[in-house]
């Protein structure tokens, strides 16, 4: 059992034994790094892991080499998208494998037809499927996470086909509620998670900011209670908001990489993260409107040429510091009339070269 206690800027997530496992500041930014995570491709590992050990059509087991590399790159991508996964990613891997499972059984037992049911309800034939599948890294000498053992699963399944009654090929598939009519997706929980936070916080920071501040209304009057016991992921990134709320806090997206982000003042525009060229979102922006500038722009280009073949000559002492603030002057005097059109562009490139 995990808790987290909020406070103003943040909150704290500690386990049973009060041990904080980590800590949220007012800049949030786990929950903003969370919601851009690419998890798409979990679904696809997961199936590849799984039609390694069994074949997805008849459930004979296959001859496979015991390597969980796949299972390392799915702890993986779920650590970073949160640190919470850091502490559940076991609970969370051995949780979409038997919900993979189940449905995988449910589509071949009635749209595909491949399997007979009560060969699945056979306990000892599902969980010598089930127990391949699970993979001993995940489990600690055989000390499964409570509700996730191989025998929940098939307990799960069992009172599902229970419930309803049903006998394979009794029943019009059409009208056969909660069995997948394509092949299953791993992992749908989380994605469906991921997207639920997502709609959240932008329904509930950046929808409604506007609105607050045409109100002006004082929010931050009402409180919530600081402490819960935190169940899932989704419960923890839904308290943050409604705290995130509650403090007022505004979320903007960077203009340069497009993702969520906390300004510390209302003019920023631009988010602190390292983006693809290597460099900090503001000076990549800054870097992107220079680039773009000279494309648009071939006086300032060329007039970029010749200042950088005079910036040289003057660390090479070819020139004087005052040689080449007299030329940079004229030039940038020069620079503005071809803008403004009283100079021709070829003139200026022909003084340039002098």
């Amino acid at each position: 059992m995990t808790y987290a206690e909020f406070r103003d800027n943040g909150y704290n997530y500690f386990d049973k034994n009060n041990n904080i496992l980590f800590s949220v500041d007012k800049m949030h930014n786990y929950l903003l790094d969370y919601i851009d995570a690419n998890l798409s491709c979990l679904p696809k590992i997961l199936e590849q892991y799984i039609t390694q050990r069994i074949d997805a059509s008849d459930f004979e087991l296959k001859k496979y080499k015991n390597n969980i590399e796949k299972i390392n790159k799915i702890k993986e991508l779920l650590i970073s998208a949160h640190p919470y996964y850091e502490y559940e990613y076991k609970r969370t891997i051995i949780k979409a494998i038997g919900n993979y499972f189940n449905e995988l059984l449910l589509y071949s037992v009635f749209f595909q037809k491949t399997l007979p049911l009560n060969c699945t309800l056979d306990e000892d034939w599902y969980l010598e499927k089930l127990h391949v599948l699970i993979p001993s890294s995940l489990v600690v000498a055989g000390d499964y996470p409570n509700n996730f053992s191989p025998f929940d699963f098939y307990h799960k399944y069992k009172i599902w086909i229970d419930d309803r009654g049903y006998q394979a090929g009794e029943i019009e598939e059409s009208l056969i509620p909660d069995i997948p009519s394509e092949m299953p997706i791993g992992f749908s929980e989380e994605l469906r998670i991921q997207e639920i936070i997502r709609n959240l916080l932008f329904q509930t920071l950046c929808i409604s900011q506007p609105l607050k501040d045409l109100t002006n209304s004082d929010i931050t009057k009402a409180t919530l209670p600081s402490f819960y016991e935190i169940n899932n992921l989704q419960e923890l990134l839904q308290l943050e908001i409604a705290n995130m709320s509650l403090a007022n806090t505004v979320v903007k997206r960077c203009e340069n990489c497009g993702k969520y982000f906390i300004p510390r003042h209302k003019s920023q525009k631009y988010c602190n993260r390292i983006d693809e060229t290597g460099l900090i979102c503001a000076k990549a922006a800054k870097k992107k409107l220079k680039k773009d500038r000279l494309q648009n722009n071939p006086a300032l280009k060329i007039y970029e040429t010749a200042y950088k073949r005079n910036h040289a000559r003057k660390k090479n002492h070819i020139i004087s510091q005052k040689q080449f603030n007299s030329w940079q002057h004229k030039a940038k005097k020069k620079l503005m009339q071809v803008e403004e059109g009283t100079l021709d562009i070829s003139v200026f490139q022909e003084w340039l070269k002098k």
